[in-house]
């Protein structure tokens, strides 16, 4: 076993809105990544159509995401979109293990915390997060600020902000 500390680090998008259920995300009827999100409606989809969240590896969720019954098909299908980890508020009871299956991380976090990072994805297309899984730590965000030291400004200090997470 290696003493890495196993992360997923990438560009995210916000998917609003709460209980989106199994068949918004992916239509029973349909199969592919083309059809994602295809019956979500114009609240949810906003960012998914979106050129500046095109390359988004991480969708970072609301309450109940993923909400209906089990369909290993669609945690697979989201792979295959590109999406290597989830963080939201909760998932349905299913998801998580089906998202597992398939190789992509789920984690929850607070409401609170869940909406400032979208927020923050909002302000930043193309910033990077990273999900630590085996620490349980959402790392996003640079801000830049001066910090004084003596009587001079030090510019351009880098703070990365941190959300506790729970992997499931």
């Amino acid at each position: 076993m290696s003493d890495e500390n196993h992360t997923i680090s990438g560009t995210a998008v916000p998917v609003r809105g709460d209980g989106i259920e199994s068949d918004q995300i992916l239509p029973a009827d349909a199969a592919g990544p083309a059809a994602l999100f295809r019956d979500a409606g114009d609240g949810v989809v906003e960012y998914l159509r979106d050129e500046r969240f095109a390359d988004a590896t991480v969708l970072v969720v609301n309450h109940a995401f993923g909400n209906e019954e089990s369909r290993p098909a669609l945690a697979e299908t989201l792979s295959e979109w590109g999406i290597d980890a989830i963080v939201g508020e909760s998932f349905s009871t299913a998801f998580p293990a089906d998202c597992r299956a398939a190789g992509i991380a789920t984690a929850t976090a607070a409401e609170r915390d869940v909406r400032a990072v979208q927020e923050w994805v909002l302000e930043n297309p193309g910033g990077k997060l990273e999900v630590d899984v085996d620490e349980e730590l959402l790392a996003y965000g640079v801000r830049n600020h001066d910090e004084r030291e003596g009587g001079s400004y030090q510019p351009g200090f880098a703070v990365e902000e941190f959300v506790s997470v729970y992997v499931e």
